[in-house]
């Protein structure tokens, strides 16, 4: 039985013993997870018990103007995708992913399947998302399939809308060099110095990008030689390279917009005529055009299909074939508005090692707070957008982002060039668009330049976030508040820097320190930050570590809470592993204890959550509800007079 809560903490404590000590108002009881299987995940909301508490009032109340309606079925279960970040593989990590969800979607729906064949429903099953589409269903319907036992919630369409560039201009195309006309880059190439590693020998080969975007123009000059599915002297092979989630192209890549056709030059795009417009024109393209329509539909179809990429006609899923890097400018229709659509989609994207570059959205003109879902959600790195003046654009959709619902953490995550970006457009011409559509497109090449020079970190989420943030340029800006460090919510992290990025990544002439990092005892010290320099790692729960550094002397520091840091020395050698394993001394503690009460003279006992600066989430202690008393052991720190 839970505890008796008594009046809310509204005030702070102060620094008790040099200690930091905060306070956290006791606002409700943390719901637990639901009780699962092994083999599904665990932070699944609770279930329902009663059936129609799972359909949404947007729902319930089409019903009662309409017979009928369309509605999604969301299931509960989902699989443990966890395990395949250990498979070194690229296709068996894509299979493994791909058949956990594919099996987990085929027994969760089974039973409502057979309902809505019975039912004669009009219906499309998703299996990234372990949810079913039901068109022009009827309450009784809805009612029906709310009480089975799999279903979690039965839920209103969702609607989407690509990021739209906020100018457009057109643009001439550029002759071949001459002696009097060299050959030039575009201003945003060179604001990142995406020359200077080309000049390396890195253009992104050997990598594959997408984007499920308005679809993308496969013959125009400076996008056809890169299109997977190019064959010199032959019909393109479109089979596990095109994906025409609206119907409207025939079998063929085409794009009805010219948006994913400009997204998608800014990427890879160059004609090897003097229209070098892509940030890795040495990597391979595929697309969807899953915002063709933006519909919840099609991009869930889209984000399926990048996942396990198929034949022309759906067939023969394989993912093997995915991509690498996908690009997503596309958010919700409004400013600030937060949803969890297509958060199953980015999680097992990320499981399979597939790396999204989404846009942060072009409305800045909003303030803070403007960046939507899916970017503003803090499981997604997002892009604003930067000018050739060097200022942050107008237009760049603010932070703060979003987590779990409550508004907090860093975004965009950094900035790129996105004001008057000149790219392809359909029908062999260029034009320069401004929007974080464009920006986010610089992202993914670099992400490509980055996998291509490092094979080491490809499918590695983590980690290449870890770099994107170290190598970004810092700029501050408080209009819109910031982490307290290096990022803030109208940069992020900062300017995207591709020479920075490939300079710290673990290239030809990296090797690596491992090992583990053990308290008194020999017991595992998980959560402990071993650092090189900027380059950094976290220890999992058996306390081990891995660290790519260049080969050379480095001096390795070892930090946890309830320990006494420690360095050591590592010799590197290119391409090879050299262990370190490190001991903790516990560092001494003291007992902290006082009284929480209200700060406005009455003396009344709060009933709050009081935790340690610098200590892990989840140690903090509550007070005595009657008394506001409390006591805590926290670490000891010297005096100074």
């Amino acid at each position: 039985m839970p505890r008796q809560r008594a009046p809310i903490a509204l005030a702070a404590v102060g620094v008790l013993l040099a200690t930091g000590v905060g306070v956290t108002p006791a606002l409700a009881n943390t719901p637990t997870s639901a009780g699962l299987q092994p083999a599904v995940a665990t932070d699944i909301p609770d279930i329902p018990e009663r059936a129609t508490d799972k359909i949404t009032p947007a729902v319930q109340t089409r019903f009662e103007t309409k017979e009928s309606s369309d509605f999604w079925i969301r299931f509960a279960d989902a699989p443990d995708l966890e395990p395949a970040k250990d498979i070194a593989d690229w296709g068996d990590r894509g299979q493994f992913v791909y058949d956990a969800l594919t099996s987990t979607a085929k027994a969760s729906q089974a039973d409502v399947v057979a309902d809505l064949k019975a039912a004669g429903a009009e219906y499309e099953s998703y299996w990234i998302s372990n949810a079913i589409l039901v068109e022009d269903g009827t309450e009784d319907l809805a009612k029906q399939v709310a009480t089975s036992r799999e279903v979690k919630q039965v839920h209103e369409r969702f609607t989407a809308e690509r990021i739209e560039p906020v100018k457009r201009k057109a643009s001439a195309a550029r002759k071949a060099p001459t002696e009097n006309a060299p050959l030039t880059t575009e201003w945003g190439l060179d604001a990142i110095n995406t020359p200077d590693v080309w000049a390396q020998g890195d253009t992104g080969a050997g990598i594959t990008v997408a984007n499920i975007d308005s679809g993308v123009d496969a013959e125009h000059p400076a996008l056809l030689q890169r299109y997977r599915g190019y064959r010199e002297g032959e019909s393109p092979s479109n089979d596990y390279n095109w994906f025409d989630a609206s119907d409207s192209c025939d079998g063929a890549p085409c794009d009805g917009d010219g948006h994913g056709t400009h997204v998608m030059g800014t990427m890879v795009g160059d004609d090897g005529e003097g229209n070098q417009i892509g940030v890795a024109p040495g990597a391979n393209w595929i697309a969807a055009n899953g915002c063709a329509t933006c519909s919840d539909a099609d991009l869930l179809a889209s984000g399926q299909w990048i996942l396990a990429p198929t034949r022309v006609d759906g067939s023969d899923p394989d993912p093997a074939q995915r991509p690498h890097i996908v690009n997503a400018p596309w958010r919700q229709q409004e400013p600030g508005v937060i949803s969890d659509f297509m958060s199953e989609e980015i999680a097992a994207w990320e499981a399979a090692g597939i790396f999204g570059a989404w846009a942060a959205g072009n409305e800045g003109a909003a303030g803070c707070g403007s960046t939507s879902s899916p970017a503003a959600n803090l499981d997604t790195y997002a892009v604003g957008a930067f000018g050739a003046s060097g200022d942050i654009a107008a237009f760049s959709s603010r932070g703060p982002g979003v987590h779990d619902g409550v508004a907090g953490g860093i975004k965009p995550n950094l900035a790129a060039p996105g004001v008057e970006v000149r790219s392809s457009v359909p029908g062999g011409g260029y034009a320069e668009l401004s929007g974080t559509s464009m920006a986010s497109a610089h992202l993914a090449g670099a992400v490509a330049l980055l996998w291509s020079a490092a094979p080491s970190l490809v499918g590695n989420i983590d980690f290449t976030v870890d770099y994107l943030n170290w190598s970004s340029r810092r700029v501050e800006d408080e209009s819109c508040g910031s982490n307290g460090g290096p990022a803030n919510n109208v940069w992020g992290r900062g300017k995207l820097d591709v020479r920075e990025l490939l300079e710290l990544a673990p290239t030809d002439d990296y090797g690596v320190v491992a090992g583990t990092v053990t308290g008194p005892g020999g017991k595992p010290v998980a959560g402990a930050r071993v650092a090189a320099g900027r380059h950094y790692d976290i220890t999992d729960r058996e306390g081990a570590y891995n660290l790519d550094l260049r080969d050379g002397a480095h001096e390795v520091s070892v930090s946890a809470y309830g320990f006494i840091s420690a360095t050591a020395q590592a010799v590197v050698v290119r391409d090879e592993t050299t262990t370190i394993d490190v001991v903790l001394e516990a560092a001494p503690t003291t007992t902290v204890s006082g009284t929480v009460t209200d700060g406005n003279g009455h003396g009344w006992p709060l009933d709050a959550r009081v935790t340690v600066l610098g200590a892990p989430i989840g140690t903090g202690v509550w007070t005595d509800p009657f008394t506001g008393s409390t006591r805590s052991r926290c670490l000891r720190t010297r005096r100074t007079r």
